[in-house]
């Protein structure tokens, strides 16, 4: 990166850029956001009360809740299941947001290249989520939405990975030891 300057290194400056917006948020939040609800100048009289009201009622309802213990929650199935299924998703996500861009960079493709390719799924992504979350919030429907789109999301994946395993079977041969060496398998 040649943004040099100021006595900093351009990974510095990467690391003050990226920061800056959430420091600036950040500050912006601790001035402007409020306590409660009556501290908050710029609600109405109404608004007030209906939040406040929403907030008691949340009270009441968490007082009302079940309480485990640590062993009794990490012995419940629930919580098994639903530990599984963010372990099954966060090790997918890392695969394809870790390996992606190397997957990308073997095609022999540009680093700018790989960068903007590497984005794609990620703007997909976002605005699939985006797309399925306001139909999901027009029909009032939600089991419905997440299991039709984790089976897509799996499918996806799969293809990813069986397009790889394509591409590295039709792959020209190595450039540094001109065609001596095997594909890994």
């Amino acid at each position: 990166m040649n943004l040099a300057g100021w006595g900093l290194e351009g990974w510095q400056w990467l690391f003050i850029l990226e920061a800056l917006p959430s420091i600036l948020v950040g500050l912006g939040v601790a001035f402007y956001l409020t306590d409660f609800p009556h501290q908050a100048h710029w609600l109405q009289r109404d608004e007030i009360a209906w939040l406040e009201n929403v907030q008691a009622t949340e009270k009441r309802n968490k007082e009302n809740v079940e309480h485990l213990s640590l062993l009794q929650a990490l012995t419940d199935a629930r919580i098994l299941l639903c530990s599984l299924v963010y372990f099954c998703l966060n090790a997918a996500s890392y695969g394809v947001a870790f390996f992606l861009p190397t997957i990308i960079k073997n095609f022999g493709v540009s680093d700018t290249q790989t960068g903007l390719l590497s984005a794609l799924p990620f703007v997909f992504g976002a605005i699939g989520m985006v797309l399925l979350g306001r139909h999901s919030d027009r029909t009032m429907e939600r089991k419905g939405h997440v299991a039709a789109e984790s089976p897509e999301s799996f499918l996806a994946r799969l293809s990813s990975w069986h397009f790889s395993a394509l591409r590295k079977s039709v792959s020209p041969p190595c450039r540094r030891c001109s065609g001596r060496c095997q594909p890994a398998s």
